[in-house]
């Protein structure tokens, strides 16, 4: 990796969260993600949100149509709650698993993401659905059916 490849990465590496231990970081990440995701649920509910990759479509076109928000009603991060519903879609239907491991560049720093062989996804900072460009507001399902084939 170049210098400045490691410089960003580096960068990246500082914004994410510290722990003391990998079983610490496992225990409070994956608590994390399922308080965002209930949160996520109880906002969506008129969605019926099933975790299918079609629900992806719709949480794409509710979540531009609200504006793109930082902040759900909850007060939870909406990014990292559609990058947690993405990573859930994949596990349940595309064979991922999720997993918690310690950032290669900056040690104490952990990251969750969703793993199949050959494939890592990390979502600790969650997902922003493109704006430009996707008048169809499916850009969360076309990236589904890239990583579930």
């Amino acid at each position: 990796m170049s210098r400045e490849g490691i410089a960003v990465a580096k960068e990246y590496g500082t914004g994410l969260p510290v722990f003391a231990s990998a079983s610490e970081a496992e225990k409070t990440l994956l608590a994390q993600r399922d308080a965002t995701l209930e949160a996520l649920d109880l906002e969506i509910q008129s969605l019926r949100p099933d975790y299918s990759p079609d629900s992806l479509k719709g949480l794409e076109k509710w979540y531009v149509e609200k504006g793109s928000p930082e902040v759900g009603l909850g007060g939870y991060s909406l990014p990292l709650a559609i990058g947690f519903y993405f990573g859930e879609v994949l596990c349940r239907r595309a064979g991922f698993e999720w997993f918690v491991a310690e950032f290669a560049f900056e040690r104490g720093r952990y990251e969750i993401g969703v793993r199949k062989p050959l494939v890592s996804i990390m979502l600790t900072k969650g997902k922003r659905p493109r704006i430009e460009g996707n008048k169809r507001m499916q850009s969360l399902w076309r990236e589904y059916g890239n990583y579930a084939a």
